[in-house]
């Protein structure tokens, strides 16, 4: 599901098409690019049925407008509602399968190069290219009633399709409203009629980021609420850590002095056999100088005894530095058990903190970092709740004027819908808007859409309306009022004008023909009245336990409709009273 926040956003772009403002965005996952002036919606292409109850196969295009679908009782009239409500993430049931060794298989094409919101939500998961937007579903249902579900040959989850399905197509059959009864739609409905979705855009977003805020002050609150007991113990283990007062290479330095002292007896006793071994140069010395009498002109004499005087200057040397070394080795019993003692603490705090002793200073500097991090807790907090303040005053200022617009608007509304009750044979019937407080992205309400169908009846919600046929015509009255500024999905209704005469029929039959001009609609209906206004009209058949579908047109259609004003028994007054219809229909 997208979020609330996108959703209205996507709304906010809908209406900038619709008034002829084109919108061009950085082409990534969570955008698309609009470039048209009037935005028409999408649109059902097509429908392929296989092995889906009476249908072994069928294939069927869809136009934009409105398409009616008739067809004899029993015939499978509402099978094409029920394979789409199932390509769309219903509950696929065993008993569904024409075959039982067979698979069912149905696949959906739709427009939807001029649909925002289903742009958005396929490029965000990358079922499309936001330059090329298309949308073909395709679902598969096994024997066993196990299925799998593709968006552009992509599998996804059966939750997903559903997600997305309202999105697609409104299906109204006879105890079905989904859509038109979820609060959340009846909110963007309204607000779209008041015109105050920009308005909305800008308090989800400002909602969105005091809650943000508010949720880091209340996660620094509890940090620091946390942190009080560590901060004791780091408060202590620095102290212990800064009491040794340890200094940089002073760990190296001891153990060098260490293994002096403690070795000093015998560095002692091998610096006086050295002492005496030295001494002995001097018989090499001797003898050198008698070299130096001897002829010179010898390259090999000359360079021997060069290499001997400098051999013997290097001994020198090394005499003179062993004994400087002798005179400060001495045992010293005291310093070494000093040292001892030192080095002892040193180890030891680096047992406790748990780090080589070599490490203990880079401990120390962690842990006053850290103090120090904590410390700031307090400035920020303060920071942080002046921001919470500043912004839920900003989200309640712009809250309260959506506010103030959707109550405004909510009469006209209501107005507006309720003189279409008339005509729809609910001249009794009423729709009213109930406000309940509730802080939300949303806003400070949320609402519910009540309606009464009888004067003495309390208005009630519109999903407990108890018949569906009543409930078909309030949703279509909603519609049509909804229709001048929102964006509808394909509207797709199973029997709309069930339990009305001939006139109502005729109004409903128009109603839809009105919002087939910027809505798909697709009707299954018994009314020759609501069939003769559809642009597009389909009969379904039933032929050897087989459901087939025909398009009907000229002499075919004026045919069918004979036959729903006449029955059985078609006369030549129903064959022109259905002329007269078709006629009427294109007034």
């Amino acid at each position: 599901m997208i979020s609330v926040l996108l959703f209205i956003i996507l709304c906010v772009k809908r209406k900038l098409c619709k008034l002829g403002v084109p919108i061009f965005e950085v082409v990534d996952k969570r955008a698309y690019i609009c470039t048209q002036y009037l935005c028409l919606g999408l649109m059902l292409k097509q429908l392929s049925i296989q092995n889906y109850l009476l249908v072994e196969n069928l294939s069927v295009e869809f136009t934009m407008g409105m398409t009616t679908v008739t067809g004899e009782s029993g015939a499978g009239k509402s099978i094409l509602l029920d394979a789409l409500d199932l390509l769309l993430g219903a509950r696929a049931k065993r008993d569904e399968i024409l075959h039982g060794d067979s698979k069912i298989e149905l696949v959906a094409e739709f427009d939807i190069g001029k649909s925002p919101d289903v742009i958005a939500i396929l490029v965000q998961d990358d079922f499309t290219d936001v330059k090329a937007p298309e949308c073909i579903i395709r679902r598969v249902i096994n024997p066993e009633g196990r299925s799998r579900a593709f968006i552009n040959n992509i599998p996804v989850t059966q939750q997903f399709l559903r997600s997305i399905a309202d999105f697609l197509v409104d299906i109204q059959g006879q105890d079905d409203f989904r859509r038109i009864t979820s609060r959340k739609v009846q909110l963007q409905i309204l607000d779209e009629y008041a015109s105050s979705v920009p308005l909305r855009v800008k308090v989800a977003q400002l909602y969105s980021d005091w809650q943000k805020t508010r949720k880091e002050l209340e996660d620094t609150i509890a940090l620091k609420a946390d942190q009080r007991d560590r901060v004791e113990l780091l408060g202590y283990q620095f102290q212990e850590l800064r009491d040794l007062n340890l200094a940089d290479g002073e760990l190296n330095s001891l153990e060098d002095e260490r293994k002096i002292l403690e070795n000093s007896a015998s560095i002692s006793e091998t610096l006086s056999v050295l002492e005496v071994e030295l001494n002995k140069i001097d018989l090499v010395r001797s003898k050198t100088k008698e070299l130096e009498q001897l002829p010179s002109n010898n390259k090999d004499l000359v360079s021997g005894r060069e290499t001997l005087a400098t051999a013997l200057n290097l001994m020198d040397d090394a005499q003179n530095d062993l004994r400087s070394y002798g005179t400060t080795v001495k045992e010293d019993p005291a310093r070494l058990s000093e040292i001892d003692e030192r080095l002892g603490k040193i180890f030891e705090m680096a047992r406790k903190h748990r780090v080589p002793p070599e490490e203990l200073l880079n401990k120390q500097k962690q842990l006053e970092k850290e103090i120090e991090e904590i410390d700031q807790n307090e400035d920020r907090i303060e920071i942080l709740e002046s921001k919470v303040d500043e912004r839920e005053k900003q989200f309640r200022t712009s809250a309260r004027e959506l506010s103030q617009k959707r109550k405004e608007a909510a009469p006209e509304f209501c107005s507006e819908v309720n003189t279409h009750f008339a005509s729809l044979g609910l001249d009794r019937g009423a729709i009213d808007i109930a406000f309940e407080d509730r802080e939300s992205a949303e806003g400070l309400e949320q609402l519910e859409l009540l309606a009464r169908t009888v004067e003495k009846f309390d208005f009630a919600p519109l999903r407990k309306i108890a018949s569906g046929g009543e409930m078909t015509r309030v949703n279509l009255a909603i519609q049509a009022v909804a229709a001048k500024n929102s964006h509808l999905p394909c509207l797709i209704l199973d029997e709309a004008d069930v339990g009305v005469g001939g006139t109502v029929s005729d109004s409903i039959g128009r109603l839809l023909r009105a919002l087939s001009e910027t809505t798909q609609v697709l009707c299954v209906t018994h009314a020759p009245q609501v069939a003769a206004i559809g642009q597009k009209h389909f009969k379904v058949t039933r032929e050897n336990e087989k459901t087939n579908l025909m398009n009907l047109e000229g002499e075919d259609r004026v045919r069918e409709l004979a036959r729903m004003l006449a029955g059985s028994e078609v006369t030549p007054e129903t064959t022109n009273f259905a002329k007269n219809l078709l006629a009427q229909a294109m007034d």
